[in-house]
């Protein structure tokens, strides 16, 4: 009997394991491909950002640094990005997706 038990108490340590390891992961990654909509201030004073948004899918975004010029850059020319990005919540008041940017690549072709 006492093995049953310490069984049942083995198989929930690891239920738990496995689920504590589920929550706290990276943060989940994705990429896009294609071109931006719209572009938006977001940022504050003390900490700048510039959302870029895609209407087609309502993926918005943010981007800050050497990765923000390159978006804006791509942006005005409407150049194709390949961006990859970390899900984060959307501020309130912006539906769909939301993501923090990790990298970006722009098309040459696309600059004169």
């Amino acid at each position: 009997m006492n093995l049953k038990i310490l069984t049942h108490h083995c198989g929930l340590l690891l239920v738990s394991f496995a689920l504590l390891g589920a929550f706290s992961g990276n943060a989940q990654a994705a990429n896009f491909s294609g071109r931006f909509s719209l572009a938006q201030s977001a940022g504050t004073a003390s900490n700048p950002s510039v959302r870029y948004y895609v209407a087609a899918s309502g993926l918005s975004i943010y981007a800050t640094g050497l990765n923000e010029t390159l978006l804006h850059e791509a942006f005005f020319r409407k150049a194709f990005v390949d961006v990859s990005y970390n899900l984060v919540v959307c501020p309130l008041g912006i539906a769909g997706t939301c993501g923090s940017l990790v990298s970006v690549t722009v098309d040459a072709g696309n600059f004169p």
